[in-house]
């Protein structure tokens, strides 16, 4: 009897504290409840313009087999300046909702993605939006939105990189004091979507130039930004500084020159006519460039005594490209189905080979502006 007394207390006191810790627990707050169950797989997709037919898959989670099948209603919208309409379409056109059946768990929403042949000027976005769902028991999550992005399968308009053959007239006022003027290699390498850098300037390693290649216009500018002086902080410009003694005594200088009366425009250099997907080639220099010999005042840096000129790319010198005037001489030597020798002059003209310095000519380490 005893025994029974102590093991009623016991049970008594054991339920008395459950009750006491139920109590104690905490009600749930709206951020406890379960992960909603309607959502995207990510916040971003990303699709090629040739694409064709994509799907963009929605899923959904621990839906009651009871609650099927559960319709999901969506909305489109330009994330940029964008019209929808021209650049997607969906398969099934004015309908904006995705079903999930029974068993399923993944549901695509399928749109075509409408080709062009425009290079794009920027990446195209549209918006996904998850609005509503047909039951309760099927709530939307986050993400419920997702941007869709385009990438463009056009290639830039571009010009061939490699080594081009500058040939020219100086003018009859003009006396150039180099005895190749009239004649040099400049070397062009691709460094960015519309970038180049160009350097072989009269025969000369330095200055190796950042140019801007614009299609519309059909030109490749240089502003003279010195491509190895430059930083993304700075960029130095290559008018007007000295880059190499003409002299043993160091006391001539051979200073770079853009066009204009002063030195300080910019070089252009006109190209053909280059579509999308298409590679060009320069064709004729649209202004001057030049090397000046000056007088170096190292001592109190007074302005120095102008020599002359040491040479000169005047407007209307010719470009062409050194592979295609190889092929050209193959042709004429009847060496074309040679299977070494236009392949090997192919990667001659796109290597960034050093270009000998003329003689007597002793590069300055570290160019110095030239003050008139």
């Amino acid at each position: 009897m005893k025994r029974d007394f102590a093991y009623s207390i016991r049970a008594t006191f054991v339920a008395m504290l459950a009750l006491s810790l139920l109590a104690c627990k905490p009600k749930p707050k709206d951020d406890d409840k379960l992960d909603p169950r309607v959502k995207f797989l990510s916040y971003a997709e990303s699709y090629p313009e040739d694409g064709g037919l994509v799907s963009l898959p929605v899923r959904i989670y621990d839906v009651d087999e009871k609650d099927f099948p559960v319709t999901v209603t969506f909305s489109i919208k330009p994330y940029n300046n964008v019209v929808v309409d021209e650049w997607i379409a969906l398969q099934d056109k004015g309908n904006y909702t995705v079903t999930f059946e029974k068993g399923s768990s993944v549901a695509p929403i399928y749109f075509y993605i409408i080709n062009n042949e425009e290079l794009q000027t920027e990446v195209p976005a549209i918006e996904f939006t998850l609005e509503s769902t047909s039951t309760p028991a099927a709530p939307l999550a986050k993400p419920n939105y997702t941007i869709i992005r385009i990438t463009d399968d056009e290639k830039a308009p571009r010009v061939a990189s490699g080594q081009y053959d500058a040939r020219y007239t100086l003018p009859a006022e003009v006396e150039a004091t180099r005895e190749e003027s009239g004649y040099f290699p400049l070397t062009i390498a691709k460094t960015g979507k519309y970038e180049y850098v160009a350097y072989g300037w009269m025969g000369l390693n330095r200055p190796r130039l950042v140019g801007t290649f614009d299609p519309e216009a059909k030109t490749l500018t240089f502003d003279g930004t010195d491509y190895d002086m430059s930083t993304d902080e700075a960029k130095v410009s290559a008018f007007g500084k000295a880059y190499y003694y003409n002299d043993l005594e160091m006391k001539e200088v051979l200073v770079f020159r853009g066009s204009g009366s002063d030195g300080k425009g910019a070089i252009v250099l006109n190209t053909d006519e280059i579509g999308v997907d298409e590679v060009g080639y320069i064709t004729t220099a649209a202004s001057t460039a030049s090397f000046d010999i000056h007088v170096h005042n190292a001592e109190n840096k007074l302005p120095g005594e102008f020599l002359g000129l040491y040479d000169q790319m005047p407007e209307g010198a010719a470009f062409k490209h050194k592979t295609v005037i190889d092929e050209e001489k193959y042709e004429e030597e009847d060496m074309e189905n040679d299977p070494t020798t236009n392949e090997n002059q192919e990667v001659m003209s796109r290597s960034l080979k050093a270009i000998a310095n003329p003689a007597g000519l002793i590069e300055i380490a570290e160019p110095f502006t030239v003050v008139e």
